[in-house]
């Protein structure tokens, strides 16, 4: 299995690599590709893990108050 980082990576940075998402929409799809998952553990680690994305310069969130679940503007440094 995957860890969570790169399941985002994938979600985020297929296709055109930038949009709008918030942490509810890619927890849920991250629950998709993982069912067994806890909703509110796994939250936590999207949180965490796009931290450590935007961090390492893999992705560019341009927006404040993300972690709390608003809208979120991202840019992906390569595209997959």
């Amino acid at each position: 299995m995957e860890d969570i980082a790169s399941q985002l990576l994938k979600i985020l940075c297929t296709g055109l690599g930038e949009g709008h998402t918030n942490t509810d929409k890619l927890t849920r799809e991250i629950l998709l590709l993982n069912p067994d998952r806890d909703y509110t553990r796994t939250k936590i680690e999207v949180v965490e893990a796009l931290k450590e994305l935007r961090e390492s310069g893999q992705i560019q969130i341009v927006t404040e108050g993300w972690e709390l679940g608003q809208e979120l503007f991202y840019i992906c440094a390569k595209r997959l």
